[in-house]
């Protein structure tokens, strides 16, 4: 088969395959720090919340 790679295609017998190879490693790591840290920004604001709930609950009305 003769295949020949050129800009990021491969061409086999004038067919062209696109192939898609991203750059492993990085991409995944900063994903899985962007969810740990959007867990836990949502986690400090539901305690916020929570907390003034709370501390500024109203009193009933007599």
């Amino acid at each position: 088969m003769a295949e020949e790679f050129v800009n990021g295609f491969v061409h086999q017998n004038g067919i062209a395959v696109i192939t898609h190879n991203p750059p492993k490693g990085d991409g995944e790591k900063k994903t899985k720090i962007w969810i740990i840290l959007v867990v836990v920004v949502g986690l400090i604001c539901l305690g916020i919340h929570i907390f003034m709930v709370w501390r500024f609950k109203r009193k009933p009305k007599d």
